[in-house]
């Protein structure tokens, strides 16, 4: 028995697990109110977290996330990903393969590399910055009733529709990798190797 004296309890005490599992292997993991970082992964892996930060490299396979409160930071992704998350801040940076991402009132940072398939957004509220080293690796289309912030070399192909601002821009040369956003009430940035202009 504690006196009570002793004043409120306090505890300082924290677990943390390193498991290795075979690069292939199907991995389900469940985790709230901590951190977690998985690398060189292929295989099958959904999860679920809150309140934390999430650390990914390098992963293939397929990666479903569900994510609220919970921070990621990933590198060399080259999956099927399916990405739905609430209230995060959000870096995926050599975005490959394919993704589909559903995002509300998060800040979105995307830098996709030329192995990318295909790059499918549905947000709102949410803070969206796509940046590719040179914009003609991809063709975008976009619609928000936000601003939309480009390169000045391709302001041309902003536009209004249906009460909302557009940005559709069509790579040259053959068929490439579509990147398509949909977004509500916030501001997107696309980025290439030419400064912003606001419009």
């Amino acid at each position: 028995m504690i006196p009570q004296r002793a004043g409120k309890l306090q505890s300082q005490l924290k677990a943390i697990y390193e498991v290795n599992v075979p690069a292939k292997a199907l991995l389900t993991l469940t985790n709230s109110f901590g951190d977690l970082t998985l690398s060189d992964l292929s295989g099958d892996v959904s999860l679920t977290f809150e309140f934390g930060k999430l650390t990914l490299d390098d992963i293939g396979g397929k990666l479903t996330i569900s994510s609220n409160y919970g921070d990621i930071d990933a590198r060399n992704l080259d999956a099927q990903l399916t990405l739905k998350t609430e209230k995060a801040d959000v870096m995926l940076r050599d975005l490959g393969g394919t993704a589909r991402i559903t995002s509300r009132y998060d800040k979105l940072t995307l830098l996709p590399t030329t192995s990318l398939n295909k790059l499918t957004v549905e947000a709102a509220r949410t803070e969206i910055t796509v940046s590719t080293k040179r914009l003609s690796d991809f063709p975008v289309r976009h619609n928000t009733y936000a601003p939309i912030r480009v390169p000045d070399s391709v302001t041309g192909e902003l536009g209004k529709y249906g009460g909302k601002q557009t940005f559709t821009y069509q790579s040259p040369g053959a068929a490439k990798p579509e990147i398509n956003i949909q977004n509500s009430y916030s501001p997107v940035s696309i980025q290439g190797e030419k400064p912003l202009v606001d419009r």
